[in-house]
């Protein structure tokens, strides 16, 4: 799966984080004690964020890829639907297949307890991203059908599809590929086309707190059905970019805020490092 830095360091000291740890999410929607766990009054859950996805699937075989990016997710889809949630969202990428194929009986046994490779993997990916997102918009009805988007009956359900290319995290997390990409980034975004830009981890993080929050707010106790927006570079920057024009605005009203700015981000480095 996807590895992450201490989930503490990126709230601030006043939000609760509860761990709930698992051995394992496959059929997670069928843990009847998990379920009693989310259920519970205090801590019902109103949004779900699925950022699931295989860390390495170029050394991982097609039926293990598979099983993380499709089954899981869509397991993860059935639960959130029923504790009721108002709103989820999904970490996929630019170019997911539009309309995937599924994986067939052959490409599986091709594959068998086989190492995909790097060229396999690439080949792949789009559609492999296709299908999780065709795992989640298919696991939101009982028919489980995209187009019967009004089947569960006083539903009132955003969805989020979160479409980014190239996330820059601020270590390398998957050794010498990581590195050398990160390197070269800088260099070559201001060249790419807007959608194949890379974006900040951080800032893609917040952005998909601040649309869950926002979006769970301002949702129409009487409206029905589900709604799905895809959403790409464009949207992320533009966020970036507001926050940015914020902080200028908040300094330029009290210099003394930008001193306090400067020392913010050092110790933010310095917990990094």
């Amino acid at each position: 799966g996807r590895r992450f830095p201490n989930i503490e360091n990126t709230y601030n000291s006043e939000t609760k984080v509860s761990h709930i740890k698992l051995q394992s999410l496959e059929n997670i929607d069928k843990d009847e004690n998990l379920l009693a766990t989310l259920t519970e009054k205090h801590q019902k859950p109103g949004a779900c964020i699925i950022a699931v996805g295989a860390g390495n699937p170029q050394d991982m075989d097609l039926k293990s890829w598979h099983s993380v990016d499709v089954d899981i997710i869509g397991s993860i889809t059935r639960l959130c639907r029923s504790l009721d949630v108002h709103y989820i969202s999904l970490l996929s990428s630019t170019d997911a297949t539009h309309k995937p194929d599924p994986i067939s009986k052959e490409e599986f046994t091709d594959y068998k307890d086989k190492r995909l490779g790097w060229w396999n993997m690439i080949s792949l990916y789009m559609r492999m991203k296709g299908l999780s997102e065709k795992a989640v918009l298919t696991n939101l009805t009982p028919t489980g059908s995209i187009l019967d988007q009004h089947a569960v009956l006083g539903s009132r359900l955003h969805v989020s599809i979160m479409q980014p290319f190239n996330i820059v995290t601020e270590t390398s997390r998957y050794g010498w590929f990581d590195s050398l990409l990160f390197k070269i980034l800088p260099l070559v975004d201001p060249w790419l086309p807007e959608k194949y830009r890379s974006i900040p981890v951080r800032v893609l993080a917040r952005f998909m707190e601040i649309d869950a929050r926002e979006i769970v707010r301002s949702l129409d106790a009487q409206s029905s059905g589900i709604t799905t927006y895809f959403l790409s570079y464009e949207d992320f920057a533009a966020y970036a970019e507001y926050v940015e024009n914020l902080k200028k605005a908040e300094c330029e009203a009290d210099p003394k805020e930008e001193s306090n700015q400067e020392e913010s981000n050092q110790e933010e480095s310095n917990q990094e490092e």
